[in-house]
């Protein structure tokens, strides 16, 4: 019986084992990169980076490029300007007695109990 048993196990796990599929070598899939073409009123009308630097990539020998390069790094130093960042401020001894004086700060929670009072 005890044959039987171990006769019927290693049958199904050869099975198992051949049926096993084998990894296959990775293939390396080149995505096709969608193009959008952009247009001169598009890099001149829009706000965009993307879009400006599409279309001098696009045109290299057209004659606004250096108009449009010029609007393309106003775009970006822009985001890197001094008025764009948060200034830290120290605060007035006035201003944190006002907040360490304030009574809703200080206040304790009324927490919720189930004990009775005696009335």
């Amino acid at each position: 019986m005890k044959k039987l048993f171990l006769i019927i196990f290693l049958s199904i796990f050869s099975l198992g084992v051949a049926q096993k599929k084998k990894k296959a070598k990775a293939k390396v899939v080149a995505e096709k990169e969608t193009v959008i073409i952009y247009t001169l009123e598009e890099a001149e009308s829009t706000a965009e980076a993307r879009i400006i630097a599409g279309f001098i990539k696009q045109n290299p020998g057209h004659e606004k490029n250096d108009k449009l390069k010029r609007k393309l790094i106003e775009m970006i130093m822009a985001d890197n300007s001094i008025e764009a960042k948060p200034t830290i401020k120290p605060l007035s001894k006035n201003k944190i007695e006002k907040i360490v004086s304030n009574n809703e700060l200080n206040k304790g929670k009324n927490l919720a109990s189930n004990t009775k009072t005696a009335t």
